[in-house]
């Protein structure tokens, strides 16, 4: 499934995209750098924050998480082809956006994005530790496309539905 970020988008758009695919070929090397992998930072607020309403059933969207035990997981992937070209595909985005504004800051992320040298991004699943910090993202490249899988919810859209043109298969 994808998605481009930068606004909204007609059905007809969405329709025309129903079969893209990313396709990198053979490769060169791949090279993965961990920005953030740190999902919660206890466990055990982790578990009671999801004991308190009502078990590990319950939409993430319903649950009152403790902002300060947020992080989140993010990777930088670097492919190079067996041409020699490079591109850069950012995976995920994290959960709390002060957590991976401080790590795209480490990492130099944030400048990256600004320059145009990441190529897209996938969000690899739609749990909160990998997907809630994409303003970290957007702000910094706000026309980045995006590939996500089709299994999402309503819920899911809803977040998004301000911040990209969405585009599934």
């Amino acid at each position: 499934a994808t998605a481009a970020a930068g606004g909204n988008g007609e059905k007809k758009q969405e329709e025309t995209a129903m079969n893209n695919r990313l396709d990198f070929g053979a490769v060169e090397s791949l090279r993965v750098d961990v920005i953030s992998e740190t999902g919660w930072f206890d466990d055990a607020t982790f578990k009671a924050d999801m004991v308190a309403y009502g078990g590990s059933e319950q939409s993430q969207y319903r649950v009152a998480w403790t902002p300060e035990n947020a992080g989140g997981y993010s990777a930088l992937l670097t492919i190079t082809g067996l041409d020699g070209a490079v591109r850069r595909i950012l995976l995920d985005t994290g959960w709390n956006r002060a957590w991976m504004d401080e790590a795209y800051a480490r990492h130099g992320i944030d400048r990256m994005l600004e320059r145009g040298e990441i190529d897209l991004m996938v969000l690899s699943h739609w749990h909160l530790d990998h997907f809630w910090g994409i303003e970290s993202t957007l702000k910094h490249d706000s026309r980045l496309p995006l590939y996500a899988p089709a299994t999402w919810s309503s819920e899911d859209q809803a977040l998004l539905r301000e911040k990209v043109v969405i585009r599934v298969d």
